[in-house]
């Protein structure tokens, strides 16, 4: 694997450890100070100059063709990088905190915070965090590194997704915020961006739920973190994704994410999220008291997947799910249902057993019971069941038959039968 040859002040924002790979101390002090032409060609003949490598700690930041350190994404606390764990010859991710926040001990406080966060959510849809640590007075963390694409690049590439792939995505990423919410703690940035797809052990699709820079404790959670992220604090979040309350700065609870991910599930069967404009305010104020555009979905879309969306997407947070355990038990019903789950194409679906859900569950079309989240009696749990739905034709839906039709159809037959006999 190649590492930076570049100068330290000229890839990163902050100061790096530069360490020697192959010789050439001055060559090192040049590039550490940013003085003298590290990135200057040998004349024929010479001998090429010494690879260096940007290190926090054990940590090897590589660079692209370009010499450039590969940067993976940026946040509001921080940036993170491809890097190379060297003593376990590893890739992993680290994330730096910015430039413009390390300087701040309340900022810095905030971002260890996320990692701490992040520690705690052993989760199989969470990205793991692996070490912590500072170097140079830069603070930074580790986590695993994902091989994939995030959901906004799945659907910007090949457009929207197959319900029965959409729903299934869904599923899992509230898997994910189920496993938060248990912890006490929301996330407040659910996007596609933040919503990684790769591959499980088994071969099948996996979410990873990334970015928890904007989480927050609440309830008894709470207690177990000094509170940097005050109520009402939303500076960072996304209005095209963000919930009613989240704009007004209102107090938010597990609902907001789930209103944030009803987004999400819209974006990916439509394309684009439900409301849009040229304008943050145009945005902000069709969350606040536009309903859903439904019509658009028609044809597309099944009517019970529709009533899900609507249901995720209440103004009220008391006419969403009360919580991500019923979201995901309501999705997984959902995907049973052959005539939902019919896609374009042929996708196996891995629905795990799950925990039973705290809450109330509700016949579809009825108006949600208004109640306090996750205190409500215990529902079992949908049980194990692998979904493999064959190929239909674009936008086909299986319909279901009533039992009655199929005992008519039996007796229909069994007189042909005595006829011809």
């Amino acid at each position: 694997m190649e590492f930076c040859a570049t100068p330290a002040r000229r890839v990163l924002p902050f100061a790096l450890v530069v360490l020697e790979a192959t010789g050439g101390y001055e060559a090192d002090v040049a590039a550490a100070t940013g003085s003298g032409d590290a990135m200057s060609t040998p004349a024929p003949g010479e001998p090429s100059a010494p690879r260096r490598t940007l290190r926090f700690g054990r940590y090897e930041v590589p660079c692209d063709e370009k010499g450039e350190p590969i940067e993976l994404g940026r946040g509001g606390m921080g940036v993170t990088y491809k890097a190379q764990d060297a003593k376990l010859d590893r890739v992993v991710v680290l994330k730096v905190i910015s430039s413009r926040l390390h300087d701040s001990a309340t900022m810095r406080q905030k971002f260890l915070r996320e990692a701490r966060l992040l520690a705690r959510l052993a989760h199989p849809n969470i990205a793991a965090v692996h070490d912590i640590g500072e170097e140079g007075g830069n603070d930074f963390y580790v986590m695993e590194f994902i091989d994939g694409r995030d959901l906004g690049e799945v659907v910007h590439g090949t457009g929207p997704v197959a319900v029965g792939r959409a729903l299934e995505l869904t599923r899992q990423a509230a898997r994910a915020l189920a496993a938060a919410w248990r912890h006490g703690l929301i996330h407040r940035d659910i996007k596609p961006a933040n919503l990684m797809l790769t591959h499980s052990d088994r071969g099948g699709e996996q979410i990873k739920l990334i970015d928890f820079g904007l989480a927050k404790a609440v309830g008894t959670a709470a207690e177990d973190y000094t509170r940097i992220t005050q109520t009402g604090e939303t500076s960072g979040y996304s209005p095209a994704f963000a919930s009613p309350e989240q704009i007004e700065c209102a107090e938010l609870d597990t609902r907001s994410d789930i209103y944030s991910l009803g987004v999400t599930l819209w974006y990916l069967l439509a394309g684009s999220p439900p409301f849009t404009g040229t304008s943050r305010r145009q945005v902000e104020h069709g969350h606040l008291h536009n309903p859903p555009p439904v019509e658009t979905l028609k044809g597309r879309v099944p009517p019970p997947v529709v009533e899900l969306l609507q249901d995720m997407l209440g103004k009220e947070v008391e006419d969403r799910p009360e919580n991500p355990e019923i979201l995901e038990a309501e999705i997984a019903e959902l995907l049973r249902d052959p005539a939902v789950a019919s896609v374009y194409d042929t996708i196996a679906f891995e629905t795990s057993a799950a925990p039973p859900p705290s809450g109330v569950r509700r016949t579809r079309g009825t108006r949600r019971t208004r109640g306090t989240h996750g205190t409500t009696p215990d529902v079992a749990a949908p049980a194990a069941v692998a979904h493999t739905v064959e190929m239909t034709a674009p936008g086909a839906i299986i319909p279901r038959v009533p039992r009655w039709l199929w005992a008519v159809g039996g007796l229909i037959v069994l007189l042909l039968l005595t006829f011809i006999v």
